[in-house]
C-alpha cells in the first residue's frame, strides 16, 4: 500500500506541474513581451497551443486519481470538458473562417470563441487546483497512515 500511495504523490505532483506550466509560461511570457515593447500583451492562445502538456499532465492526474479513489469523478468531468472546449474553440474558429483569417476577428463569432477560450482557462486552472488539492489530499493522508503506524508500533 505505501508503495501505491508513493507512485499517487509522484504522479499527482508531476501531472500538476505539466498542467500549470501552459499558464505560467503564458502569464511570464506576457510579462517579459509587455515591458520589452512597452504595451501590454497576452498571447491568448498560448495554454491551447501547449495543450500536449496539458494532456500529458491530465494523464497523469487520472492516473493518480484512479490509484487512490480522490477526487476521481471530479477529475474526469473536468479533463473531459476540457478537451470537449478546446475541440467546440477549434470547429467554431475553423467554421466560422476566424481561423483562415477569411473574416474579422470582430461580431458574434469572435464573441463567442472568446466565451469557448475563456472557459477552457477557467477549466485548465480547474484541474491545476484539483492537482494541487489531489496532491494535499495525498500528503495528509500519508501522514495519518504513518502517525498511525507509529501509535500501533510503540
Amino acid at each position: 500500500m505505501k508503495i501505491k500511495g508513493k507512485m499517487a504523490k509522484i504522479l499527482a505532483l508531476a501531472g500538476t506541474i505539466l498542467i500549470g506550466t501552459p499558464i505560467l509560461i503564458t502569464i511570464i511570457t506576457s510579462i517579459i513581451e509587455s515591458f520589452s515593447i512597452g504595451k501590454i500583451v497576452f498571447n491568448y492562445l498560448l495554454p491551447m497551443k501547449l495543450f500536449p502538456l496539458t494532456a500529458m499532465g491530465s494523464i497523469l492526474l487520472f492516473w493518480s486519481s484512479s490509484i487512490c479513489r480522490y477526487r476521481y469523478k471530479v477529475i474526469i468531468y473536468s479533463i473531459f470538458a476540457q478537451v470537449f472546449l478546446l475541440n467546440c474553440g477549434m470547429i467554431v474558429a475553423s467554421l466560422s473562417g476566424l481561423a483562415s483569417g477569411s473574416i474579422e476577428a470582430t461580431g458574434f463569432v469572435w464573441m463567442v470563441t472568446v466565451f469557448i477560450i475563456i472557459l477552457y482557462y477557467v477549466v485548465s486552472v480547474d484541474i491545476f487546483v484539483l492537482g494541487l488539492l489531489l496532491y494535499r489530499d495525498l500528503v495528509r493522508n500519508q501522514n495519518k497512515n504513518s502517525s498511525t503506524d507509529e501509535k500501533f508500533s510503540k
